[in-house]
């Protein structure tokens, strides 16, 4: 079957606007890509719909970023580098950093380690948040009082075994 090439305008080949989209669909699905550039779309306008398309997500993307830093407690500090903020802070940060693209599973190493008890008390209250919300979390530490105070499932790596432990509350 022989495909028109893109260069070509919808109209100098005289295909309907819905057998456009069913070739490009077509081309897309055989070269494995999307194609940037719309066969029915003259230069200028595949230009400015490419800009209006990146303007839009990059407005998603802002609103993404303030959410989360806002979620994490840290919303006026987004303008700051890491050196510029507390301990306790670059830990949100980085909370913030792992929930942008809404995962299902954080992986956690060490979330309060060189945190004081108070940071790590508040760091772990929000990840219980983002478990609640429905995101898990798979925390490691060597805080054995933070798992006493935040009762959840906990295993132990012993022996080079992965175990079951059994937690008691305060």
């Amino acid at each position: 079957k022989q495909f028109p090439s893109p260069m070509l305008m919808a109209n100098e080949i005289k295909m309907s606007p819905r057998a456009v989209q069913n070739r490009r669909r077509t081309v897309e699905i055989r070269l494995g890509v999307k194609l940037e550039t719309l066969v029915d779309l003259r230069a200028e306008h595949n230009k400015k719909q490419k800009e209006e398309r990146l303007a839009r997500l990059k407005e998603e993307n802002e609103n993404r970023i303030s959410s989360v830093l806002t979620k994490v407690g840290v919303s006026t500090k987004g303008h700051k580098l890491p050196h510029q903020l507390s301990g306790g802070e670059q830990q949100r940060v980085s909370i913030a950093r792992a929930l942008l693209n809404n995962p299902e599973l954080i992986l956690a190493d060490e979330p309060t380690g060189n945190l004081d008890p108070g940071t790590s008390e508040e760091i772990m209250h929000l990840l219980k948040e983002i478990c609640t919300a429905g995101t898990s979390i798979l925390m490691a530490t060597h805080d054995y009082a933070l798992l006493l105070k935040f009762p959840h499932p906990t295993y132990k790596c012993a022996h080079g075994k992965v175990v079951s432990a059994v937690q008691r509350t305060l």
